[in-house]
């Protein structure tokens, strides 16, 4: 009887055992496949952050030749104002030289015309 108890004893502690490592093996499985989907998650986000950083990097090059190119702008702008200005004062210069000979001409002519009537 006492080997008949322990021999029940046994198959139910080897059922207990069983059982167990059937849960412990469909625990390790279940972990395995969590890992994988979690692993493929992270892969993904990963290749996302790098078509991002890619962007990124693209979007600040195009920023760094605008800025060059506004810069660019900037500079021929003010190279032609300065020309512009340049223009101008010598025209202005051509315009009062103008205006002194055609006074010196007016002042000219007015004394030919004051000095034939004093004649006549």
């Amino acid at each position: 009887r006492l080997v008949s108890q322990l021999q029940d004893d046994v198959a139910s502690k080897e059922a207990a055992v069983t059982k167990l490592t059937t849960a412990l093996l469909e625990a390790r499985e279940s972990a395995e496949v969590d890992l994988t989907v979690q692993k493929q998650a992270f892969e993904s986000l990963l290749r996302d952050r790098d078509a991002q950083d890619r962007l990124l990097e693209e979007k600040v090059t195009q920023l760094t030749a605008a800025q060059t190119e506004l810069a660019t702008i900037k500079t021929n702008r003010g190279i032609v104002k300065q020309r512009l200005e340049a223009e101008m004062a010598a025209k202005e210069a051509i315009i009062k030289d103008l205006q002194q000979n055609m006074q010196k001409n007016e002042d000219e002519y007015n004394s030919q015309i004051t000095a034939a009537q004093q004649e006549i």
